[in-house]
């Protein structure tokens, strides 16, 4: 690769990097504003996939480079691309490898000096790091809250399990859409187009990705709302809700709508469901993607508001609750998570927020799933805590008991990267008394 070709991959790393860290958004959503806008000259000089995977690395070890620029190598004053020329210097021996592409290493030899063994430095400094919580923390790049939240839960060793699991592209999971097609159909489609996929041992509509050829995001199949790429953690807890024909089932937190639809297609799209969403962009995007997947929108209201104030002048059947949280379950899907983790103070707010919706749930409906995309106790088991006497068991086997320090762990189920390939998730169903 030519030297300026190189030098524009660490412009536009830096570049998404400074927007994750400053304008605290999505990797996706900062890559795309970065090569559609000021990176955009340079986007077509540079092997786009290796660009990405460069963007992603970089911003997955954050945490780790800051401690590495500051505390090793003494600098003061922040700049985003002596971080990503940092980060190429760490991992200099393995470019190619992390890249995807042959001679990566050997390239970048020519602009980041070798001579000084940026990987000793850091190691050397990590074993001077006595506190074993501390040495995890600067080592896999998260805040140290939150490993030693996990620790205390779950215990150091599995936490690393945990954590490390996370570092790595998720396990992509894709739901076929019965109401406009079947799986046997599907499947045979995705492998004509070099996708291969495996059928779920637990859910007969979800296919977990094995390999694929092209970018999924382009499969005529998503455009044409036949497959929604959806967590199979994320389908179980549709599952716990038991939808059923006839039910009336408010969901209070419904955009996009994945769940929604997916409660349609279980029902054969003979469910009634009370939308509520406080997002008005949000709302319109949710009703064009349920018309798309051939959801009977006639049986279907929509309301525009907040779902912890919210007051209805009738009970439900059912709710669901997928409550606004960190989203620390999802670091592998989006590590730009792990950058806005590190401020701890965002969590109470959340937490007010997800109890909110809980009791607007359990005001309004006689069975309630409760669920986060989180692997913190504080978005799980001790938001039900207050209310543990109304959980039931949630009805599917998959998954693992809560925490064991709650004693009604047996009750609750959450998923997990390392134990069970899908994003991390907390379950938990609610019966009114």
């Amino acid at each position: 690769m030519k030297v300026s070709s190189l030098k524009a991959m660490i412009d536009i790393a830096a570049s998404v990097l400074h927007r994750v860290v400053e304008k605290r958004t999505s990797l996706d959503r900062a890559f795309q504003e970065v090569v559609h806008g000021v990176g955009s000259r340079l986007y077509e000089k540079v092997p786009h996939r290796a660009l990405y995977r460069m963007c992603r690395h970089v911003v997955s070890n954050y945490l780790k480079l800051r401690y590495l620029d500051r505390e090793v190598l003494g600098h003061r004053r922040p700049s985003f691309r002596r971080l990503v020329r940092e980060w190429i210097a760490l991992e200099l021996d393995r470019l190619d490898e992390l890249l995807g592409i042959e001679g990566a290493s050997e390239g970048f030899k020519r602009i980041v000096d070798p001579s000084t063994d940026l990987r000793n430095l850091f190691e050397e400094a990590l074993q001077r790091v006595e506190d074993p919580i501390e040495r995890a923390s600067i080592e896999l790049s998260y805040p140290r809250w939150l490993v030693e939240e996990l620790s205390r839960v779950m215990g150091l060793d599995e936490a690393i399990q945990l954590l490390k699991r996370m570092n790595e592209v998720e396990d992509l999971w894709i739901r076929v859409n019965t109401l406009r097609s079947d799986v046997d159909r599907v499947v045979r489609e995705l492998e004509e187009q070099g996708v291969v996929v495996e059928r779920d041992g637990d859910l007969w509509y979800m296919l977990r990705v094995v390999d694929y050829e092209r970018p999924l995001h382009r499969l005529p199949q998503l455009s044409r709302c036949e497959i929604v790429m959806q967590d199979k953690a994320s389908a179980m807890v549709v599952e716990a809700l038991e939808p059923e024909p006839g039910d009336q089932i408010l969901d209070l937190a419904a955009a996009p709508g994945v769940k929604a639809s997916l409660v349609m297609q279980l029902t054969d799209n003979r469910a009634r469901l009370v939308l509520i969403d406080v997002s008005r962009e949000r709302v319109s995007r949710m009703k064009r993607f349920l018309k798309c997947m051939g959801v009977d929108t006639d049986r279907i209201d929509i309301a525009l508001a907040d779902s912890t104030r919210l007051s209805l002048s009738r009970s439900l059947d059912k709710a669901l609750v997928d409550a606004p949280c960190t989203g620390s379950g999802t670091v592998s899907r989006d590590p730009a998570v792990k950058v806005f983790l590190e401020d701890e103070a965002t969590v109470p707010e959340l937490q007010r927020i997800q109890r909110g919706m809980l009791a607007t749930a359990l005001r309004h409906a006689g069975t309630t799933v409760f669920a986060t995309c989180s692997v913190l106790p504080r978005e799980g088991e001790e938001i039900v805590s207050d209310v543990s006497d109304r959980l039931v068991d949630p009805g599917i086997a998959a998954g693992s008991p809560g925490y064991s320090a709650y004693p009604f762990s047996g009750l609750v189920r959450r998923f997990f990267p390392h134990r069970h390939a899908t994003h991390g998730f907390f379950i938990a169903k609610l019966v009114r008394r």
